[in-house]
Formats: structure tokens, sequence, C-alpha cells
């Protein structure tokens, strides 16, 4: 009984991990796993380590106990990365965090970021006034959906468009010490399952609610022809809606590190603050960089923890 339930467990991982990893967002079945939450497959496996102990199965509780290892890494993105070796090059931190407009915490926002010695500091939801106030001291590119702020020289900015979605992204080139570095900060239209017919009813008209598949691919797009198009050192970041897992990374990882991978220590959750279950905000650096830490900040003053990572330029 007990390795027969061991043996389940093992054959319902590796197809999830198949699935989430060869069809993610391409079938329904594969987008519902890839947005779902990853937190309740320990559930199932716990109790089959239950049971292989319970009966005293010395071999089921190996293969028990080594499932429950496998699936904290591969399943809910568990990270031990190995410690960089700083060189002595400048460095730059970022903090890329989703305020949820919370104007009336301005203030402990800014502690927050100025803690951790921010250079960088990008908001999304942040559409009150008071986060202009509350960062007077900072120079800053203001956009539909928040700010992009910094310490350093500010040489210019604006915002493009997000392929056929209907939010902008905000961009500046920012000189720090000697250095130029071009930055992107963005916030993906959401959707729970990309690919599903999810839905609201208003009035007794249907209309789609959550981003489809081409949408949130079409913005990612988005996001890979601007990287393409700089020249130098370059950071992307912001609330992607996307979870770590997803296929629509690809692109993307094959110009630049996620910060969180490279050096976060644990799961780095960011949604939500009451119950983290997923990683949607990132700092993506361009290869110009080594990461030297990442972390996510923030307590329970937003829905979004904030991510902040410390870089350091290779040369």
């Amino acid at each position: 009984m007990a390795r027969a339930f061991v043996g389940l467990c093992w054959v319902m991982v590796i197809v999830v991990w198949l699935i989430e990893r060869q069809s993610a967002e391409t079938v329904w079945l594969g987008a519902a796993l890839a947005y779902g939450p990853q937190a309740f497959w320990p559930a199932p496996v716990a109790l089959a380590l239950i049971t292989a102990l319970l009966a005293h199965d010395r071999g089921a509780s190996i293969n028990a106990l080594l499932l429950v290892l496998l699936m904290f890494i591969f399943l809910l993105g568990l990270n031990l990365p190995i410690p960089a070796q700083p060189l002595g090059n400048q460095r730059l931190t970022v903090v890329t965090w989703n305020v949820f407009n919370q104007f009336e915490h301005a203030d402990e926002f800014k502690a927050e970021v100025e803690a951790r010695g921010a250079d960088v500091v990008l908001l999304q939801e942040a559409f009150d006034p008071q986060w202009r106030k509350t960062f007077s001291d900072w120079k800053g590119v203001p956009w539909h959906d928040g700010w992009l702020f910094t310490r350093g020289k500010l040489t210019t900015g604006g915002t493009i468009p997000m392929g056929d979605s209907w939010r902008r992204a905000c961009w500046a080139k920012v000189r720090l010490g000697k250095r130029d570095i071009a930055i992107l900060n963005t916030h993906f239209t959401s959707g729970v399952a990309e690919g599903l017919p999810i839905r609201r009813f208003e009035g007794g008209d249907e209309t789609r609610f959550a981003a489809t598949r081409e949408s949130r691919a079409s913005q990612m797009a988005a996001c890979v022809a601007w990287t393409q198009a700089q020249k130098g050192p370059f950071i992307l970041a912001g609330d992607f809606n996307t979870p770590a897992n997803s296929k629509q990374w690809l692109p993307i990882r094959a110009m630049a590190q996620d910060a969180f991978t490279a050096r976060g220590v644990g799961f780095g959750y960011t949604f939500s603050t009451k119950l983290p279950l997923w990683r949607i905000d990132y700092v993506w650096a361009s290869r110009d960089f080594q990461v030297l830490t990442c972390e996510t900040i923030g307590g329970k003053i937003s829905d979004h923890r904030g991510v902040c990572a410390e870089l350091e330029f290779l040369e």
C-alpha cells in the first residue's frame, strides 16, 4: 500500500512537471498547471511519506523523501544558488514593486528601498500624486501605471507600446557614475490562466476577463524587441503576471538573467503577501552584470512583495 501510494505520487509529479515544461500555455491543462498555485502539490506527497513511515517501509520512506526534495526544487521552485564572489566593480541596486497604489504608506515604501541603498526604483500601480511628492528628491519618469525613479542622472525616458495590451511600459536611460544603463519598467495585463476561457458577466453580456495566450506572447515580444535594441547594459523589471515556469520566458532567458534564479534563496514568491503562492515580479539583468544578491521585501504594505537585486558590473 505505502509503496503503491509513493509510486503514484512519483508518476503525478513527473507528469505535472512534463506538462508544465513541455506544453505549458499551449494546452489548457498546461496553462492551468503553470499558472495555478504549486503549493498544493506537497499535500499528497507528504501524505505518502507519512503512510510509508507509519508502515515502517524503509524503501518507500526513502523514495518519498527523495520525491519531497525533487518536488520542492522542480515544482515549487526552491532556489539554492552558489554565492557570488564580488569583483570590486561598480554596483547597482534595483527595486521593483507593485505598490497597489497604497499612497498613504508611501513613506514606508521609500524607507524600505532607501534602507537597501536602492539606485533605481520601479513602481507599478502608483497612480496617486503622493508618490511623486514622497520621492521628490529622486529623478523620475512617469507613466500611466506608476513611476521609474533613480538617484542617478536621468538622460532620457518615455514609454513604449506593449503588443496588443492597453498598457504601455516605461523606459529610461540612466547614468550612474560613468555607466549608462537602459531600464524598462513593465506591468503585464493579468490572467490567472492564459488561453483559458475565463469570463465575467456584466448585464448578461459575456466579456473576456483573462488575457489570452496570444496577448501575453505579444507583451513578451515587446520586451524582447526592446532588449534586442539595446547597445549596452540593460535591466528589465516589473510585475509580469507570469510564473517562473512559463515557456513565455524562453526568449528573455536567451538575452538576460533572472536575478532571483541567479542569487535568490528560497521560493521568491511575490504574490500575494497574505498567502504567497506565485513568483510573478522579476528583475532581469543583461549579462554585463553579475548578480550579487536578490531578495523579496516589504511585508504587508502592498498585495505584492517587492524584489530587490544587487548587481555588479563585470568590467
